[in-house]
């Protein structure tokens, strides 16, 4: 699902709780559309820089139900995922450490 090839173990440990984080929230859709032209495909972090594992072709848009904040507000969340190939699959990208 996820290509992990030069993830360290904090961006390891990061998706895993981001997994588990969003997916106690129920899905109501998905869609693979186009990577944007202008998509995160790189930054920094604590002086540290991530870059995109694969090449992104495409993004995974997976849209959760709708969620009180609290205050009355509701609100639907979503989470967007580039999507790469490698040797003839497809997988999740994932940022890899570039520098220190």
């Amino acid at each position: 699902m996820y290509y992990m090839e030069g993830v360290d173990e904090f961006t390891r440990d990061s998706i895993k709780r981001s997994f588990e984080r969003n997916f106690e929230k129920t899905v109501v859709g998905t869609e693979i559309v186009d990577f944007p032209e202008d998509g995160l495909t790189e930054y920094e972090m604590n002086g540290v820089r991530y870059k995109i594992n694969l090449k992104p072709e495409k993004e995974l848009i997976i849209h959760f139900a709708e969620e009180t904040d609290g205050e009355g507000g509701i609100h639907q969340s979503s989470m967007s995922l580039p999507l790469g190939e490698y040797e003839g699959h497809c997988y999740i990208a994932t940022a890899a450490k570039v520098s220190d």
